[in-house]
Parts: structure tokens; sequence; C-alpha cells
């Protein structure tokens, strides 16, 4: 045998290492190996971990937190003892003088799947479990509900149901949820669709527009009620999770490319995995499918809960929850999607009316302190809105930022928590806006003509 400090040879066709350090060598890549995977699954300390696997499966976040941490201690202490094994292992060969390992004999592919291959089939499983199941309702598979919201695979399931265009349609986000179409075709006479969708931002509208051009007859509505903060946010990240598969048609390139990278590493996701047992508990235990509201076939979407304590609801998002600053215009990337919109809309000569949704009183009153220039932020936003309102005639503005400027309630009747409209409230919104919107389809009528 040769002494371990033997040289290592440069020619790549025998390479002259000891017995010891090939063994040290696999092992250490080994570890390395089963340590970076243990790391990926783990994210957070190992002692919280094994303290926190304690956690109550009754409910939603417990059972999540509990299954996390399962996966994750489980495989920390695989790891441990794969380092045990390993270490063993290399003692027992240490001891015999004939354990020698060819000098010229490489390591070979099925070597290599030994370790390679219960890898994959964990990553496998863990994959086909979140397809199935699909809990945040990114693939196209049915055979349970999704967990969260998911407003905007049903909702353009429905559009496509539509015998025709409808004549309104509104956007936006969740606080446009309870615009309900049938009390605007009951007050104006216009058949509407409301098409918005959770964490619906200005970018999303843009991709829904676009999305609705290439439907039916290739038409738009006459009028687009798009609810939007001023500010124009934007964000790749949700639009690209959240958003069915059918839509990365109508995306940026760079969203449509995030979209389908989040799908694949979602699809190996711990937390996924969890839901997705969470789902599969749910509905065995209750028989129901985990739903928290409900949307109708005209796109109007409900809470199913009650809310009894409004002060509740509102008092945790007053210390946590409002925004450290107010934006007075738009990102350059809130401002593309802004104009890309408007321009869309007067391609198909059709009206867009952007509109504020009001806080809770109690909510605005809260960030009014903690913003000193949140007011006059608005009166910037506002002004900049209207400026563009004057440059494209197709563009209208209603500010509804105060609630009494839609003489809303602010009891649980009217409000499920800090932002979010009930009906109630949803109703009288369309009263206030009534005549902008008259305004709006008239516009669109003169220009579209009789032969449109």
């Amino acid at each position: 045998m040769e002494p371990d400090n033997q040289p290592v040879s440069r020619n790549w066709k025998v390479v002259r290492i000891g017995p010891v350090r090939v063994r040290m060598g696999l092992a250490a890549l080994i570890i390395v190996v089963i340590a970076c995977a243990s790391f990926a699954l783990a994210r957070e300390p190992i002692i919280t971990f094994a303290k926190s696997i304690v956690s109550s499966f009754d409910d939603y976040a417990g059972f999540i937190t509990g299954i996390k941490n399962g996966f994750t201690t489980i495989s920390v202490l695989l790891f441990l003892a794969l380092i045990g094994v390993l270490k063993l292992g290399a003692w027992n060969r240490s001891r015999s003088s004939a354990a020698e390992i060819p000098l010229s004999k490489p390591i070979t592919t099925r070597y290599l799947l030994r370790f390679m291959t219960p890898l994959l089939l964990i990553f496998c499983a863990a994959a086909s479990l979140n397809i199935y199941v699909n809990p945040r309702g990114m693939y196209n598979t049915n055979y349970y509900l999704p967990w969260g919201v998911d407003a905007r695979e049903t909702k353009t399931n429905l559009y496509d149901a539509l015998p025709g265009t409808p004549e309104v349609v509104i956007l936006g986000s969740s606080r446009a949820f309870t615009i309900a179409p049938q009390y605007i075709r009951q007050k104006l006479g216009y058949d509407a669709f409301n098409l918005s969708v959770e964490g619906g931002l200005i970018n999303d509208s843009l991709m829904l527009t676009r999305y609705m051009s290439e439907q039916g007859d290739h038409t738009l509505p006459k009028v687009l009620l798009v609810e939007s903060e001023f500010s124009f946010d934007v964000t790749d990240a949700y639009t690209a999770s959240a958003s069915p598969l059918r839509l990365i048609p109508f995306m940026e390139t760079s969203t449509a490319a995030l979209a389908l990278r989040t799908r694949l590493e979602a699809a190996v996701d711990v937390q996924q995995v969890a839901e997705s047992l969470w789902v599969m508990k749910f509905v065995a235990t209750y028989k129901v499918q985990p739903k928290g509201y409900s949307i109708e076939s005209d796109g109007l979407t409900l809470a199913t809960f009650k809310i009894t304590d409004l002060n509740a609801q509102i008092a945790p998002q007053i210390q946590t929850g409002i925004p450290a600053v107010c934006a007075p215009y738009p990102s350059a990337g809130g401002e593309s999607a802004l104009i890309d919109l408007i321009q869309l809309a007067a391609q198909h000569k059709t009206a867009v009316i952007f509109y504020r949704s009001p806080f809770h009183p109690k909510y605005y009153d809260a960030m009014v302190r903690a913003i000193p220039t949140l007011e006059s932020c608005y009166h910037k936003q506002l002004t900049y809105l209207e400026t563009i309102a004057q440059r494209y005639d197709n563009v209208f503005v209603l500010d509804f930022a105060l609630l009494k400027s839609i003489n809303g309630v602010d009891t649980v009747e009217g409000y499920y928590d800090y932002m979010h409209l009930t009906r109630l409230n949803g109703e009288r919104l369309v009263d206030a806006a009534a005549e902008t919107i008259q305004r709006a389809y008239a516009w669109a009528t003169a220009k579209r003509g009789t032969n449109f």
C-alpha cells in the first residue's frame, strides 16, 4: 500500500491517491451535498424547529408549521445519521489493509446513483403531491380546490363562458370584489362582469385587458372600471405565481419567465407540501372543500364568514400594517403599465375609469397621523392622474379615498376589515360613480358608432 502522503499525479487517466484520501474525499463530498440539501429544506435554526414541532395541528397555521418543522427535523436527523454511517464505514474500512481501491478505477454512474436516487425520489414525490392537490392553483389540476383565493382562474373561466362581451367590466384587486354587476345592470342598464382578482395591481389589469381583447369577437367592453391605488404599484412576483398558466401569453416577457420558474420551484417547496397535506386533511375531515368566499357567475365575490367585531379586524393593521411612506408618483414600471392599458383601451374605443377605493375611516385617520405628508401625497397622485386624463380622452378619474365620498357606512354592514367593502358599500360606490360610468359609456358609444 502506498503511503497517504503519496503525491497526486496530474494525469487524468491514472490518479494515484491513497485509499484513505479517496474515502475521506468521497465522504466529504457526500456530506457537503446532503448538508446543502438539508439546509435548503431547513432555512431556520434547527432548535426552533425541534421546539415548535409540537405545534397544534387543529388549525391551519399550526398544521403548516408542524408539517414544515417535521420535514425539516427529519431531514436533519437523517443527515446526522448519514454522517454517523459514513464515519463508521470509514473506520471499518481503515482497519482492513485489503480495502484498496483500484488507483485507476473511476467513480461510476451507478455508484453516484445510489446517493442521488433517494433524493430524486423525494423530490418527485413532493412534486407529484403538490401538482395533484394544487393548493395554490398554480397548475392545471382540479382534483381539489385551492386553499387560497383563486379568483384569477375561476373568473377567467367564467368570462370565457359568457355569451358575448359585457358592456362594463370591473378590474382591480380584492377591494373591488363586492362591486355587483347585477346592481350595475339594475341601476344603469348595462351588462357587466366583475373581473377583479386577488392582489390585483395595474400590471394585472393590463394583463387581463390583453386577455379580454383576445376572447370572443376580440373586442373590449365599452367601459373598464379599474380599482387601483393611484401610486400604481407593480410587482411581477405575485402576478407570476398567482395567475393561471393560460394567462402567461398576456404577461410581460420577464413576468412570464418568472411564472414558469416559480412553478418549477414551487413543485418541490416544503411550504406547499404542507399546504397540500392540509387541504387533503381538511377535505377528509369535513367532506367539503376549504373556502371562505364564493364567486358568482357574474364575478361578484362575497365572503362566506361573518364579522362581529370590526375593530378587532382593524386594530392589528393600524399597529403593523400602515405603510412607511406614500409615493406621490408611480414607478417607471407602474407608469408603463398604466399607459399601455390606456392605449390598448383607446385602440378598442374603450373608456377607462380609474377609481380609488375608500379605506375604513379609522385606518385612514391612523395613516394621516403616521404619514404627515399623506394628504399632500394623495393630492399629487390625483393631479398626476388628472393630467393623464387630459392627454387621453378615454380616461376618467374618481377619487373615493374618503368614505363620505360614497356616502358609505363604517360598521360591519359596510366593511369586512380596514379596506374591503361589503356589498352594501359596494353598491353605494356604484351610486357615487354612476354619472361618470354613464359619461364613459356615452363616450365609447359615440366613438364606436353604429358599425363597430
